[in-house]
């Protein structure tokens, strides 16, 4: 554990650098989960828009539900304070070794990744539900990024996001397992069309276009902070 610990270390001096101000506000930005509000109305106007009635729009709201109470409550409130894993901008030697934004340092413990969970957890129901590459392509590379944000911020080591990742995944695939047993039973008692009828018929362009649309708005306004503008 010592030894994977000094890696860590010294894989967030490698990661955590001062970057530009530009970089800087678009990383605080991009980590802030409020600006993914939009991407957040989109899903559930998909999932309600395709479903085939409130009865299954309510399953899937329950089932997404329950991914975010095992992927940001869970954690939180039990997984940090059993390991209480001090984040790296709270580790003894590291902390004034690191560069922050905005004075930006987390709580006390990191481990494992809230964030990490959250986004992983998330892009893996809804690729398991639509099954598109295009979603997988761009969800996935959102997650990443949004992992990166938390190194690049210096309130998450490597090992951190990893387990946090692999939380989110695996949950998403027991719920989403849970949740296709349900909707299996369904079609064949109530006639419910199947799955793959009512969210596989068209890429969920509407998600997709969201995540790059807030991309592009952080962006911009990272930039209009950099120009002073904001």
């Amino acid at each position: 554990m010592h030894t994977l610990q000094l890696y860590d270390e010294q894989l967030m001096q490698l990661i955590n650098h001062q970057g530009s101000f530009f970089t800087d506000m678009f990383w605080f930005y991009y980590t802030n989960k409020l600006f993914w509000l939009l991407a957040v109305i989109c899903i559930f106007y998909t999932i309600w828009a395709r479903s085939h009635n409130w009865r299954d729009f309510l399953a899937l709201l329950l089932a997404f539900g329950v991914l975010a109470l095992l992927t940001d409550w869970f954690p939180a409130h039990y997984v940090r304070p059993f390991f209480a894993r001090p984040r790296p901008s709270h580790t003894e030697g590291l902390e004034h070794m690191l560069h922050y934004v905005n004075n930006y340092r987390g709580g006390a413990y990191g481990f494992f990744s809230n964030h990490a969970s959250n986004a992983f957890g998330a892009v893996t129901m809804l690729y398991m539900l639509f099954r598109s590459r295009w979603m997988a392509f761009t969800g996935f590379t959102w997650a990443i990024l949004l992992c990166y944000s938390r190194l690049y911020l210096g309130v998450h080591f490597l090992g951190d996001i990893l387990a946090g990742a692999l939380w989110g995944v695996a949950v998403a695939l027991v719920i989403y397992s849970v949740y296709a047993m349900f909707h299996r039973r369904m079609t064949e008692t109530s006639g419910w069309p199947s799955i793959a009828q009512s969210y596989r018929q068209s890429e969920p362009w509407l998600i997709i276009g969201s995540l790059g649309v807030t991309v592009i708005v952080i962006a911009l306004i990272a930039a209009l902070a950099t120009w002073g503008i904001v």
